[in-house]
């Protein structure tokens, strides 16, 4: 089993694979940092079976081929290990406990990105949706469910330490969860929680250059656009946003 997608946060760690990793390999691949993170692999190449012999030795008709072939194709599944005080694993029952080996995480569709937030984990599926389980401020969500309110395909997600970001198939971006550092980029320190996705309006009108990739730190956003310029907000602490204040940023800023 070799992971393709690993995603870490503080204290959980998840892991998409087509067969349950073991514990060596959770420790090499597994993606972990202070107690919880998230790991990918591809799904199993299709493998064939021919049918027993007595099916074979049948005589071939206008509806029958002399050797009929059966394909079998494996799924990727999720796993989840490490903190689950926060509901952040995803595993039902797993809360105010600590998951030591990966345990299965039942969410709809195939998944393709997950990523870690502090609490909390988001999934993208092959279909552009949104998932979104554990806790990120207000909201506590203790199983998979899906985030809606984006207008087009979403196509990236990254999580900071409590928000989301995400970048839809038409070059939208949108944020939700904490904002209290301008790390939504809505132009104001935002006091309450958005518990649901918000485009953000200093993105919208960048015909000419639109964001091309998005990124979350801890209490900071970012985008690169396709003309590679590099847009930043939110803290600025210890000039993550690259100011020489240690002023937060409220709105998206070019810094080179």
């Amino acid at each position: 089993m070799k992971p393709n997608d690993v995603a870490r946060a503080c204290r959980h760690a998840q892991s998409l694979n087509t067969t349950m990793p073991n514990r060596r390999q959770k420790q090499s691949k597994g993606g972990q940092s202070l107690r919880h993170a998230t790991v990918k692999a591809k799904a199993a190449q299709p493998t064939t079976r021919s049918k027993s012999a007595t099916q074979r030795s049948k005589p071939a008709t206008t509806n029958d081929t002399a050797t009929a072939v059966e394909s079998v194709v494996s799924k990727p599944q999720l796993f989840a290990f490490g903190y689950a005080f926060f509901y952040q694993t995803g595993v039902p029952g797993a809360c105010g406990s600590q998951l030591w080996e990966p345990c299965q995480v039942s969410v709809p569709g195939t998944q393709e990105i997950i990523c870690c937030g502090a609490n909390f984990t988001l999934s993208l599926d092959d279909e552009g949706k949104v998932f979104q389980w554990g806790t990120d401020v207000e909201v506590v969500i203790r199983s998979p469910r899906q985030v809606v309110g984006f207008r087009g395909k979403v196509v990236q997600i990254a999580c900071g330490k409590k928000h989301s970001l995400a970048l839809t198939e038409n070059n939208s971006v949108y944020s939700w969860g904490a904002g209290s550092h301008g790390q939504l980029g809505h132009g104001t320190a935002e006091t309450v929680c958005i518990n649901e996705p918000k485009q953000i309006n200093c993105l919208r009108d960048r015909h000419r250059d639109p964001p091309k990739a998005i990124y979350a730190g801890g209490n900071t956003s970012g985008i690169i656009t396709r003309n590679k310029a590099l847009l930043l907000w939110g803290s600025n602490l210890f000039g993550q946003v690259s100011q020489t204040r240690s002023h937060s940023r409220w709105s998206c800023t070019l810094c080179i």
